[in-house]
């Protein structure tokens, strides 16, 4: 599995927005809300798992959407499962979380 990610730095706080390859250019409805999952955001560039947990440690916040991306933060103790916001979408349920230190 890859993820797109990207680096947005504020100041002093480094955001880290991440999303399941299979997610980019989607658009997720839920309840109203529409969401697309844009390049602008979750970036333009894949990694792999190695690198995508070797650049959260570093990270003051965290922005994920994303199945695998949630369960691997879950795997890695770097987020609780009840905190993991669960979309329903198409015949699937797609992960959000955000982790602020």
């Amino acid at each position: 599995m890859t993820y797109f990610e990207k680096i947005h730095h504020y100041e002093n706080e480094k955001l880290i927005a991440i999303c399941d390859g299979n997610l980019m250019g989607k658009q997720i409805s839920h309840n109203g809300v529409k969401l697309k999952v844009l390049p602008r955001f979750y970036g333009e560039l894949e990694y792999d798992e190695d690198e995508i947990l070797s650049e959260i440690r570093t990270a003051t916040s965290i922005n994920v959407m994303g199945k695998k991306i949630c369960d691997l933060l879950v795997e890695n103790d770097l987020v609780l499962p009840e905190t993991i916001m669960w979309i329903p979408h198409e015949d699937q349920h797609i992960g959000h979380a955000i982790v602020v230190r």
